[in-house]
């Protein structure tokens, strides 16, 4: 008994809340994020009865003389634990140097336009921004706000590589049902994005069991606003989408896996490359026994991130995989016809090499017209 009570009282010692300190709740959550960063411990923000109220970013930033940040951040299973009520274009978590660190039970509800939830950044003083695990963090962009961003990891030039993310969550509140004519257009506008990777050192993100809802871009390992594309090495598991004009965004030379999960009332499931100048031809892009019911392409390409009609846009692949995928429809989704695949490499001396099941494809396999490359449909090599 004698041997347990200084572990035990460690343990307490290294739990930190905002009830422990004095101020506004953002100073009062800053001030606990502080402690559990200077003792590698771990920050408690329990659910009170009523959001709390933050104004400004909470920053997670080694210690003078560190270089990297270690701590858990625990919440509580409440989808509107931080209330955000800042100013636009800023941040709510943004991280320094945040390393072997896991956030969970993190919700957060946005009021203010331009806002990213969780920001994995980098500078100068700090070292790599890797190994960390978001776990059933939830972000809800409120009625009226605009072109914000959910998840986005290395805006930094340091290594931001092996960040996991189980069950995490981004919705925008848009007016109108799901299903409504015109929803997507509504979605486009508003122009929130769920999970974004950037960086040239940013690899092997894990996805698992996410979900995005009511936003332009549910999965972006591309460039974004000035910053280079990320994610190389990707690996998405089970993970979803609703009412998203473009589920997968990709760009750059590396593998990008998607395994499981289901997408519903969407624009277009994937591109690869920008429509408007050549990529580099050399990702591989792997599409494996997912759903994507009931999708919208012509309504959802209100995005100007796709063409109209357009469901798959392969212009950058060097290799793409696509099995077991099917495209139920009902009287909600838009007919699939051989527009909706724009199977087309922007430099076809790299000869893509492409091999797709057909027969879940949604259009006859007689339809699927390539246009470079070396294409294998239902195991017939064509072009």
């Amino acid at each position: 008994m004698h041997l347990l009570l200084p572990v035990v009282l460690q343990l307490t010692a290294n739990v930190f809340t905002p009830a422990q300190f004095h101020g506004t709740d953002t100073e009062r959550i800053q001030k606990a994020l502080d402690a559990a960063v200077a003792n590698r411990g771990t920050c408690q923000i329990p659910w009170t009865g009523k959001p709390y109220v933050v104004e400004d970013t909470l920053v997670v930033r080694p210690v003078k003389g560190d270089t990297q940040a270690r701590l858990r951040i625990v919440g509580d299973p409440q989808w509107n634990l931080i209330d955000y009520q800042g100013q636009d274009g800023k941040d709510v978590f943004r991280f320094f140097g945040l390393k072997g660190s896991r956030v969970e039970n993190v919700g957060v509800r946005v009021h203010a336009d331009r806002v990213t939830a969780f920001a994995l950044d980098g500078d100068a003083a700090t070292q790599s921004s890797s190994q960390n695990r978001f776990v059933q963090c939830h972000v809800v962009f409120w009625k009226g706000t605009s072109d914000g961003v959910g998840y986005w990891m290395g805006r930094g030039g340091n290594d931001h590589s092996g960040s996991v993310f189980d069950q995490c969550i981004v919705s925008g509140e848009i007016e109108g049902a799901l299903q409504d004519v015109g929803h997507l257009r509504r979605v486009a506008t508003a122009g929130h994005r769920g999970f974004v990777f950037t960086g040239p050192n940013n690899l092997a993100p894990t996805l698992r069991d996410c979900s995005v809802m009511n936003c332009v871009v549910g999965y972006q390992f591309a460039r974004f606003r000035g910053y280079p594309q990320g994610g190389s090495g990707a690996f998405v598991e089970a993970s979803g989408t609703s009412a998203v004009n473009l589920v997968f965004l990709v760009d750059g030379g590396f593998p990008i896996t998607i395994v499981g999960g289901r997408d519903e009332l969407g624009g277009a499931l994937l591109v690869h490359g920008d429509p408007k100048s050549p990529g580099r031809g050399d990702a591989v892009v792997a599409v494996r026994n997912r759903m994507i019911a009931d999708f919208k392409p012509r309504e959802g390409a209100a995005s100007g991130l796709t063409e109209a009609g357009e469901l798959v846009g392969l212009r950058s692949a060097a290799s793409f995989l696509f099995e077991g995928v099917t495209f139920p429809r009902s009287e909600l989704g838009e007919e699939l016809s051989a527009a909706s695949w724009i199977l087309a490499c922007n430099d076809p001396s790299k000869r893509p090499e492409v091999r797709i099941e057909a027969s879940s494809l949604g259009v006859p396999v007689q339809a699927i017209r390539p246009v470079s490359g070396t294409w294998t449909v239902d195991g017939q090599r064509r072009g």
